[in-house]
């Protein structure tokens, strides 16, 4: 009993902040956080433009058979309103990302399109 409570009452303050060294590594993470926002938007800008890597143009090589396009489900006849049980997504990626899906479907058939025909606005 003697041991619990000598631990209860020997209680430790916490250490005093030294305010200056607070800043200072504040300011050291504000500009490691930077700097990596800095690496990723070059990392970005060298992906688009094939220039970071070797396998950089085979990504983009493979690209459209990888990725997929927005197509009739079903036929659909001009001037009908792109919805979601006359569009599905298929490969390959040459037509409209699925990422644009919203944006399609705010859209009417500028023309008849064919089961499996890529949409093109």
């Amino acid at each position: 009993m003697g041991y619990i409570a000598n631990k209860v009452t020997k209680c430790q303050r916490p250490p005093l902040l030294n305010i200056s060294k607070a800043r200072a590594e504040k300011q050291e993470s504000v500009c490691s956080f930077r700097n990596s926002v800095h690496y990723v938007n070059e990392l970005s800008i060298k992906l688009e433009l094939g220039t970071f890597g070797t396998n950089v143009p085979l990504y983009f090589k493979n690209k459209p058979v990888a990725r997929k396009s927005i197509v009739a489900a079903r036929d659909i006849k001009e001037g009908e309103e792109f919805t979601g049980e006359n569009l599905t997504t298929k490969r390959p990626g040459t037509g409209i990302s699925p990422m644009r899906w919203d944006e399609v479907l705010k859209k009417k058939a500028t023309r008849n399109c064919n089961a499996d025909e890529i949409i093109n606005l």
